[in-house]
């Protein structure tokens, strides 16, 4: 999570990069708030590829899209992998279900 020295090294960076735009106090206060629980590494790859590809000064929204995503596509691989895990042992009950028929069938051959 960024502390109030990383959100302000972004928000330096982003200044840097749009020179025009002169932020008030109240809005660098909203930024502070709303980005807070984003990792700071995070944030400041977002905004130097924010930096990249647009000319505007980008929105809070614009700054935690890609740390959303990410943690969206990890819920997404953990969900998916407790699914093949229980897939896996339904598997196993069934092929050890069918092993129990079998040796069923061949004790009443006996």
């Amino acid at each position: 999570m960024a502390s109030d020295k990383e959100i302000g090294m972004v928000m330096a960076t982003l200044s840097a990069a749009y020179p025009h735009l002169s932020i008030p106090n109240e809005t660098g206060c909203l930024y502070r708030e709303e980005l807070a629980d984003v990792p700071a590494d995070a944030l400041m790859d977002a905004a130097r590829a924010h930096i990249r590809r647009s000319k505007w000064f980008p929105t809070i929204a614009e700054l935690r899209e890609p740390y959303e995503a990410a943690k969206q596509r990890k819920a997404l691989e953990a969900k998916e992998f407790a699914w093949k895990r229980q897939l896996e042992g339904w598997k196993e009950e069934r092929a050890l279900e069918a092993g129990n028929s079998v040796v069923a069938m061949e004790k009443r051959r006996a």
